[in-house]
């Protein structure tokens, strides 16, 4: 059987039927119908193996699934590149959803500049809110870069270029042996990273476009909503820093420095944000304070109030800030109206 241009490859755990659908469904719309759909259902204990069983069964052929025990998204796309056939893998989470001619432009990206990687924008969506907006990690014009060097300063220049699933790449690239990230398929946050900079690292051409070819929907219960863990963050920094030292000359190392500190203080926020005792997140606190990773920020806490509450063990004053900020923007921008 021909082998089809693009596999997609949708983690999935616990998303709920409604949302499942709602993916599946815009990948089988796809204006460009070259595609495959590899379902990995990483032990939902929601109805969403059953769903996936039945489009498995309808689209014999076209849709495939993998049922697996519960290990992360990374564990979960890891399994669907292994399963994959397609030249060019799309990931897309199962909460959110393709453009209808999202296949359709990455071929015609893919075919005319010979790409390792094409990088799009995203579309974040809140439909409890009624929010549609771009996205901030979206580039103003087509570039295509050939320097690993610059192409790698670009992922660690705004967060947003991190995310996989903005990413659509060669099958090659990550299919072979020395493709292994087997240490961090546990992660819950910070996995996407951890597979950019391994994947870029591997690319000649990536190119970077202006459109909108996905949606990202807001769910409290998504995976990055989760609050991780330290060994999350210190699988992060042990990988960026490998990258750094093999990858990049010494005087860029203070650019990635201060998108490392960016990543440090969405941890923080993230413990803010949790559904946890304020006793336990003061402990997430001093655990974050006394890891081998704050001792790289520690000359540093004068660019980022957060930080020098941190280090100076304020940590009730370091919670009522990140919990403030929102709220003052908030009340900032109706004053402003």
């Amino acid at each position: 059987m021909k082998e089809p241009l693009f596999s997609v490859i949708v983690p999935i755990y616990n998303p709920g039927e409604m949302h499942l659908t709602r993916c599946v469904e815009s990948i089988l719309d796809q204006t460009f119908s070259d595609c495959e759909i590899v379902l990995v259902d990483d032990g939902s204990t929601d109805e969403s193996g059953a769903v996936c069983d039945r489009y498995a069964l309808q689209y014999e052929g076209k849709v495939s699934v993998i049922h697996q025990p519960n290990g992360g998204v990374l564990a979960a796309r890891c399994s669907g590149i292994r399963k994959a056939a397609g030249r060019y893998i799309v990931f897309c989470d199962s909460d959110d959803r393709l453009k209808n001619n999202t296949l359709e432009v990455l071929r015609e990206a893919f075919e005319r500049t010979d790409a390792d990687c094409v990088v799009y924008g995203f579309e974040w969506i809140d439909t409890a809110r009624g929010i549609c907006r771009p996205g901030g990690s979206r580039v103003q014009s087509e570039e295509l870069m050939t320097d690993r060097k610059e192409i790698l300063l670009r992922l660690f220049a705004n967060a947003g270029f991190t995310s996989m699933s903005m990413k659509s790449f060669r099958r090659s690239l990550v299919s072979g042996e020395d493709f292994d990230i087997s240490e961090y398929l546990a992660a819950q946050r910070g996995e996407d990273l951890i597979f950019s900079m391994e994947l870029l690292k591997r690319c000649d051409k990536v190119l970077f476009i202006p459109l909108i070819l996905y949606e990202y929907y807001n769910n409290e219960n998504s995976i990055t909503h989760q609050t991780g863990n330290l060994a999350d963050l210190a699988a992060q920094e042990k990988r960026v820093r490998e990258t750094v030292e093999l990858q990049l000359p010494k005087d860029d190392t203070e650019r990635l420095m201060r998108y490392y500190i960016s990543l440090y203080l969405q941890r923080l926020k993230a413990i803010a944000d949790a559904d946890l005792p304020y006793k336990t997140k003061a402990a997430l606190y001093d655990e974050c304070r006394r890891s081998n990773i704050c001792s790289y920020f520690k000359d540093r806490t004068g660019e980022s109030i957060q930080l020098k509450l941190l280090m100076e063990k304020k940590y009730f004053l370091l919670y009522v800030l990140i919990k403030a900020v929102p709220l003052y923007k908030k009340v900032r921008n109706k004053v402003r109206k």
